[in-house]
C-alpha cells in the first residue's frame, strides 16, 4: 500500500464552510498560474499535451518556459489541456472581453509563431501540391498495373529517391515537371544481356498507346514523361548472387545498387528525427532550386543531411521541430564541411563501395560549403532570438519574404509541427521500409 488517498476522500469530513474556503482557494490558485503548474494540476504530462499537438516532448518543455508567446501558440497549448482561451483586458471600472480573437477558425492564426511560420511556408511555398501528387500516384499504378500483367520476369515495383522518402518539392515555376523514380525488382534471366531488362521494359510499354508516345531511353532506365507536369524513371534492378544491381545500357553492365537499403537508412534518420528530417531536406531541396544558392544532386544532399542525425537525438531538442533540427542539421554539416577544404567522398552509407560524387566537383563543393556556413549563421541567430517575430524576420533572409507571411492558398493541411500540406507519399510513416507495401 502507498498510504496516498484521493483528494476527494481527504475531503470528506470537511464541514460545509470549510468545503467553501478550500474551493475559493483553488480558483485563486487556477487563476494565475504558469503553463507548466496548469497542466500539472489537471493531471498532464508533457508527452500527454505533446501528443495532441502532434510534437516532440521537447518543444512543450521549450513552450512552457516562453515568455513571449504568440496567441496561437497559446491557445493550441490551452485547447490540448482541454481549455479555451479567453482574452480579457482590466480596467479600473471592470473586466472586458476581447472578441477579436474568438471568431478566428483553427486554421488561422492572429499572429504566426516560429512553428506556424515553418509549417505554413512548406505547405504554401515548399510541398508538392497534392492534387500533382495524386495525378503522379494514379499514372504510377497505372504503369504498375500493365506492367504486372505485360512484363516477362516481373516480380514488383516500388518507389525510389526522393518519391520515396517524402522529399518531393514544388518545381521553380508551376508549369516546370517534376521528376520520380520508380524501380522495377525482376527475376534474372540467364538468356538476357544487361541492356535487354530496359529495352524490354521499353518494348512492353510502347506497346501501350498511353504510353507509346512518352517513352525516352536512357542509360538505366526508361523515362516516361507527361510533359508540364511530371516524368518518371522506370529502373530495371535484378538480383544477381544476392545482391541487387541496375543494369547499364551504354556499357552492356550490371551495377551493384541497394536503394531499398538506402531507404531504410533514410527512415530510420528520419524517425529519430520525428519525421522532421524529411521536412529539412524539401527545405535545402528550396534552397538549391528556388534561390538558385547552390549545385547538388538530391541523392547527395539527403545523405549529407541524414548523415548528422544520431541515434541519442530521439526525443530530444535537437530535432523536437522544424526549425530545431535545421539548426542541428546545418550546424553538424558545417562543422564536417569546414574539416575538408577539399571534396570529400561521400559515401552510401549501406553501400560504402559506391559514392555519390560523380555529378559534383571542387568548385560546386566549395559553394556548397560556404553557403552552409552562411546558412548556420542565419539559423543560430535565429533560434537564438527570443521574439518569435524577430526570429521569423531573421528566418526571412534566408527563405525569403514569403516566409511566416499567411498565404490564400489552400494545398494542404495537417499538423503543428511542419506538416501541412503533407500527404500520400508525402508524409509516409518514417518507419523501416520493412514495413511498407510495394507497389504490386
Amino acid at each position: 500500500m502507498s498510504g496516498r488517498r484521493p483528494f476527494q476522500e481527504l475531503t470528506e469530513g470537511f464541514t460545509a464552510d470549510r468545503r467553501r474556503r478550500v474551493e475559493t482557494r483553488k480558483r485563486e490558485l487556477l487563476a494565475e498560474m504558469p503553463l507548466h503548474e496548469l497542466r500539472q494540476a489537471l493531471a498532464m504530462t508533457q508527452q500527454d499535451v505533446a501528443d495532441r499537438l502532434q510534437v516532440n516532448q521537447p518543444a512543450i518543455a521549450k513552450l512552457e518556459k516562453r515568455t513571449d508567446l504568440y496567441i496561437s501558440s497559446l491557445r493550441s497549448y490551452i485547447e490540448a489541456v482541454g481549455g479555451q482561451l479567453r482574452i480579457v483586458a482590466s480596467f479600473p471600472t471592470g473586466d472586458v472581453g476581447i472578441t477579436n480573437f474568438s471568431s478566428v477558425s483553427p486554421g488561422e492564426t492572429v499572429r504566426v509563431s516560429a512553428v506556424d511560420a515553418f509549417a505554413e511556408f512548406l505547405r504554401n511555398d515548399v510541398n508538392l501540391q497534392r492534387s500533382r501528387l495524386a495525378r503522379l500516384e494514379t499514372t504510377v499504378g497505372a504503369v504498375n498495373d500493365y506492367l504486372k500483367e505485360c512484363l516477362p520476369g516481373y516480380q514488383k515495383m516500388e518507389r525510389q529517391g526522393s518519391y520515396a522518402l517524402g522529399t518531393l518539392i514544388k518545381p521553380v515555376d508551376d508549369n516546370d515537371e517534376y521528376d520520380a523514380d520508380i524501380q522495377v525488382v525482376m527475376s534474372s534471366n540467364p538468356k538476357w544481356e544487361p541492356k535487354d531488362y530496359i529495352l524490354e521494359i521499353n518494348r512492353t510499354l510502347a506497346g501501350n498507346k498511353t504510353y507509346a508516345d512518352k517513352l525516352r531511353l536512357k542509360t538505366r532506365c526508361v523515362t516516361v514523361d507527361y510533359a508540364g507536369d511530371f516524368h518518371f524513371d522506370v529502373v530495371p534492378c535484378v538480383t544477381v548472387h544476392g545482391s541487387h544491381h541496375v543494369c547499364n545500357r551504354i556499357d552492356n553492365k550490371l551495377e551493384v545498387t541497394d536503394g531499398i537499403g538506402y531507404r531504410d537508412w533514410f527512415y530510420e534518420q528520419d524517425r529519430i528525427a520525428g519525421g522532421n528530417l524529411k521536412r529539412v531536406v524539401r527545405l535545402l531541396k528550396y534552397l538549391r532550386d528556388h534561390k538558385n544558392s547552390f549545385t547538388a544532386k538530391s541523392i547527395l544532399l539527403t545523405t549529407l543531411a541524414g548523415n548528422t542525425i544520431k541515434t541519442s537525438d530521439e526525443g530530444t531538442a535537437a530535432v523536437s521541430t522544424v526549425a530545431d533540427t535545421l539548426e542541428t542539421v546545418l550546424s553538424r554539416m558545417n562543422v564536417y564541411l569546414q574539416r575538408h577544404a577539399n571534396m570529400p567522398e561521400i559515401k552510401n552509407p549501406v553501400l560504402p563501395t559506391e559514392n555519390f560524387n560523380r555529378h559534383w566537383d571542387q568548385r560546386r563543393y566549395a559553394n556548397f560549403r560556404d553557403r552552409v556556413r552562411s546558412y548556420v549563421q542565419t539559423a543560430k541567430q535565429a533560434q537564438a532570438e527570443p521574439s518569435a517575430e524577430k526570429s521569423i524576420e531573421i528566418w526571412r533572409d534566408l527563405f525569403g519574404d514569403s516566409f511566416g507571411k499567411t498565404a490564400s492558398s489552400d494545398v494542404g493541411s495537417g499538423g503543428t509541427n511542419g506538416s501541412e500540406g503533407e500527404s500520400g507519399v508525402q508524409d509516409m510513416p518514417s518507419r523501416s521500409a520493412r514495413t511498407t507495401k510495394a507497389l504490386a
